[in-house]
């Protein structure tokens, strides 16, 4: 009799799963809504356990059949039902006009169990935290800093032009660029954000920082699972060992800039860089009793801009000198741009790499294009009357028709499969119910 008691429950509990996934499925099909068909688990299901690279998996959605022609098309990531936008002009608007729509992103971690990646501004899902550390860090990014903190990322150069000129001293020699630029950009972040000299490409075997840094970016089966559900499925970052940032990494740069913060404030010293940043976010939210800055807060914007330069940047220097090797006549065009700057001014300059070597940019920025570090951007709506993926907009025009009024200043075609219902000032709408 129990048994029999068992299986009812475990038939009743499956069938009700089934009934909640295949409405989730079916979300978009029931609105009548552009859409890919999808199996139960959604589209992602290869991408997340690492069968198959998100990019690979977006290609494929982005150029279906089904999306062909179409403005967005509804796809499923996992339970969630999603959309994937296809026109530029659309992006545009829900990136920067109706940017206050879609302030967050879907991306998350587990607060608790990774504080580090939640708290920076990559996963900070608070609208109010956001924008006010956005606000405050905003002002090391102006062109005006970068230009004060050029001549480190000289120094950093000529220790690479030093490294390989020691490796073709005796002639040409096989140099692993990879490896390279992953040096050059430890040397050059650790400097920039965190004033500290590395010293990776002068002795890679007694940098800390490189050892550090090889352990958070290690391609192991944890690392890799953790950066894709922090994406599509998040309700996994909750799990033992599930990280955005490596707990021992995160504890090497939380250390390291409590120590550098301590002996900046204690010698005086103002380089216009990250730290100098930090502590006057740190001071003014003593004076203005901010509560919510704290030295972990604050360290987690500083993590975040090594992850976020660290493997995007040197990625985009391998492929930029990849592209070189396939297209000698670029590469002389290239080599012969830079050479006649270097003859103008004699060194290297913040002038020189922003005014006068458009071709070498344009270059870099190809590179940028044919390769994507970001394969994708998301967001999630946090209003109504947007871009909807849950119900609501869509349920509105189900349920009502738009119709032209007097004050109406043009005719309007009502697209079926148009979901977007923004109120203009030009263009005055009311609704009517279906009779």
């Amino acid at each position: 009799m129990i048994f029999f008691i068992l299986i009812s429950i475990l038939i009743g509990l499956l069938s009700h799963f089934y009934y909640v996934a295949e409405k989730k499925r079916n979300y978009w099909k029931d609105r009548n809504i552009p859409h890919i068909e999808s199996p139960l688990w959604g589209h992602l299901l290869a991408t997340t356990f690492l069968q198959e690279h998100v990019t690979t998996t977006l290609n494929k959605l982005y150029n279906h059949d089904r999306a062909k022609n179409q403005k967005f098309v509804g796809i499923n990531i996992f339970h969630k039902p999603s959309i994937l936008v296809r026109d530029p002009e659309l992006v545009k608007r829900i990136l920067v006009k109706d940017f206050n729509y879609f302030p967050r992103r879907h991306t998350a971690t587990d607060l608790r169990s990774d504080p580090l990646a939640g708290n920076n501004l990559f996963f900070i899902n608070n609208n109010f935290l956001w924008k006010a550390i956005r606000t405050k860090l905003s002002p090391v990014l102006t062109s005006g800093k970068m230009k004060q903190m050029f001549y480190m990322l000289d120094k950093v150069g000529n220790d690479l032009n030093q490294v390989i000129s020691k490796r073709v001293k005796n002639g040409p020699s096989e140099i692993p660029i990879h490896v390279l630029f992953r040096m050059y950009n430890v040397d050059a972040i650790s400097l920039v954000a965190f004033a500290t000299e590395s010293n990776c490409l002068k002795d890679p075997e007694n940098s800390h920082f490189l050892k550090n840094a090889k352990i958070a970016f290690s391609s192991t089966f944890i690392n890799k699972l953790s950066g894709t559900c922090c994406f599509f499925l998040q309700e996994l970052m909750k799990l033992p060992g599930m990280h955005v940032f490596n707990p021992v990494f995160g504890k090497f740069l939380s250390e390291l800039l409590y120590e550098v913060t301590e002996k900046r404030i204690k010698s005086g010293v103002i380089r216009n860089d990250l730290v100098d940043a930090l502590i006057k976010i740190k001071s003014d939210a003593l004076n203005q009793n901010d509560s919510f800055i704290t030295d972990e807060l604050l360290a987690s914007q500083a993590a975040v801009f090594f992850f976020a330069g660290f493997e995007t940047t040197s990625a985009t220097m391998q492929l930029f000198f990849y592209l070189l090797a396939q297209n000698p006549e670029v590469q002389r065009k290239v080599r012969k741009e830079i050479q006649q700057a270097f003859e103008k001014h004699g060194k290297l300059t913040y002038e020189f790499i922003t005014n006068e070597i458009s071709y070498t940019t344009n270059a870099i920025k190809e590179t940028m294009r044919l390769y994507p570090i970001t394969p994708f951007i998301d967001r999630e709506c946090d209003r109504f009357a947007m871009l909807q993926m849950r119900i609501g907009i869509v349920n509105v025009l189900k349920s009502f028709t738009v119709q032209t009024t007097k004050d109406t200043p043009k005719n309007i075609q009502f697209d079926p499969t148009n979901i977007l219902l923004v109120p203009d000032k030009e263009l005055n709408l009311r609704f009517v119910e279906n009779p």
